[in-house]
């Protein structure tokens, strides 16, 4: 499980002008009536670099796992570019996707629905490994899965191999899911909502794992979460998404510690700090959250920024630089006060 130290700018993952739309009409009923979308991704671009964690943070039905689903094409992609080392992934074969998905493993949010409640743990973390044939001999088959597990913590490994997922608690079955998804030793893990249904005290012990494997194996994350808090702890950029669209992108200290985005504004705002205080300015977003198949023209907060203006409903913000690799897309971003 050795790495090759990343190079500056060396670029892992791009994401161009992606779009991925759900047509809400499906079957016979499409031939009758207009075609409308909900529009989950919406025209996003990113990049991660090797070695490095991107969190794409925000409230639910924002496009956080959509993008991470699309990325791996595990939803249709409606437009747009993957790059994964320069290589545009939409053009695969579904032969060329299957062999590159071993360099691009998912750990899903509930490991309970993800891992076959039929299997060992044995039988989960091998499976990679003999569905893409890399190891034909048993004895090297379980020496990998006994690497895998001692990687995760799950010790000793012959302890963990002939139980069952429901034999674990929470976070042994999250550990299992993660050991499964590094048997192939990936190059980037698309880490979705992996904690969000972990007790405080063992979602501690996660995040510090995935840490730690990020620094041993030269891993590169795209972290999804709902929780700021967790995305800071581990992230070394944020990226914030609302409706489809991304807000706010850059590094962690910058966008948690001097947000520009209202939104973001409003995200931050109401994280307890340390002393288990809120901060001085609570800020609580009014209004609606517009549809997602009849987005309003112009920023889709303007129903509920408390900053809208005129132009806010006529012209959609473009992402704008406002400091070293920090992105908003706010008309006001450059006259925006700081919390």
């Amino acid at each position: 499980m050795k790495r090759v130290e990343p190079r500056e700018n060396d670029v892992l993952l791009s994401v161009n002008s992606l779009k991925v739309y759900f047509p809400t009409v499906t079957g016979v009923a499409a031939l009758f009536k207009k075609p409308q979308y909900l529009k989950a991704v919406d025209d996003i671009n990113f990049e991660i670099k090797r070695g490095e964690v991107l969190c794409l943070v925000g409230e639910s039905g924002s496009g956080k796992t959509t993008t991470g689903l699309a990325i791996l094409r595990l939803v249709d992609v409606t437009d747009g570019r993957i790059l994964f080392k320069g290589e545009n992934i939409l053009n695969l074969e579904k032969k060329q996707m299957r062999r590159l998905r071993s360099k691009m493993q998912i750990i899903f949010q509930d490991p309970y629905e993800s891992l076959n409640p039929r299997m060992t743990v044995f039988q989960i973390v091998s499976e990679p490994l003999r569905v893409n044939r890399l190891v034909r001999e048993y004895t090297h088959l379980v020496d990998r899965v006994k690497t895998a597990l001692r990687s995760v913590r799950l010790t000793p490994p012959e302890r963990f191999m002939p139980k069952f997922p429901h034999e674990l608690s929470g976070g042994e079955r999250q550990r299992a899911s993660l050991a499964s998804a590094l048997t192939l030793n990936p190059e980037l893990i698309v880490a979705d909502e992996p904690v969000s249904n972990l007790d405080v005290s063992t979602k501690a012990e996660v995040l510090n794992l995935l840490a730690k494997l990020k620094r041993e194996l030269k891993l590169t994350y795209l972290f999804i979460t709902h929780d700021i808090a967790d995305a800071y702890y581990i992230s070394d950029r944020i990226g914030v998404m609302y409706l489809g669209k991304i807000v706010e992108i850059g590094p962690k200290e910058i966008v948690v510690k001097d947000p520009v985005h209202p939104y973001t504004k409003a995200l931050i705002s109401v994280i307890p700090t340390p002393s288990g205080r809120m901060r001085t300015e609570r800020i609580i977003l009014g209004g609606a959250v517009p549809d997602p198949v009849n987005l309003p023209p112009g920023c889709r907060l303007n129903t509920r920024c408390p900053q809208v203006a005129e132009i806010c409903f006529n012209s959609e913000p473009e992402m704008t630089r406002v400091g070293p690799n920090h992105f908003v897309a706010c008309h006001f971003a450059k006259n925006q006060p700081t919390l």
